[in-house]
């Protein structure tokens, strides 16, 4: 799994300077970017590597859960944009189908793994949130840019950190505070 974190970060660390550079922007704007991804990055590859197998493949079931149940119910039901000016797809409706499909998913999986502390209810919420806040933040800055996607290292999907923002988010949260 490291490997993969490394070529993640890497591609992820090349489409926020590519982003900075078609911007504009002022070298503090390229410099706090640059902070921000490493500190993500440390705690990304850190959970990458450290975690156990079991952990990681926990957080990136919850992430995937949220995330496509979020994307699925939001082009059903959404109609309320809840971040036009950031992400301006995601809908009320799109979050609370993710927050219900994901917790569901981390209860129903928390049991597979035999975990049965107290954590079993805050984990998968902490993991949603994580995961939405990384999204978020990656769409932030992609607009801060203006640009509609990262790179079209992956066609039709926005690039690396659009497709992989949640779980390296969330990962670098458990990397730098659970571990």
């Amino acid at each position: 799994m490291p490997y993969l974190a490394i070529g993640l970060l890497a591609l992820g660390g090349y489409e926020i300077v590519v982003a900075w550079r078609a911007s504009g922007r002022s070298m503090l704007f390229k410099v706090v970017s640059i902070v921000a991804f490493g500190t993500v990055a440390f705690g990304f590859y850190r959970f990458s590597s450290e975690g156990m197998p079991e952990e990681i493949g926990y957080v990136y079931t919850v992430i995937f859960t949220f995330d496509g149940f979020a994307q699925l119910t939001g082009q059903l039901w959404g109609k309320r944009k809840i971040m036009p000016n950031i992400s301006p797809n995601k809908t009320v409706a799109g979050v609370v189908g993710g927050y219900v499909t994901g917790m569901t998913t981390g209860l129903f999986a928390a049991q597979w793994l035999d975990i049965t502390s107290d954590a079993v209810w805050i984990l998968p919420l902490l993991i949603c949130t994580t995961a939405f806040a990384g999204d978020a933040l990656a769409s932030w800055y992609k607009r801060r840019c203006g640009l509609k996607d990262y790179s079209d290292l992956i066609p039709g999907h926005g690039g690396i950190l659009d497709r992989y923002d949640s779980f390296m988010f969330t990962g670098a949260v458990f990397g730098l505070f659970y571990l």
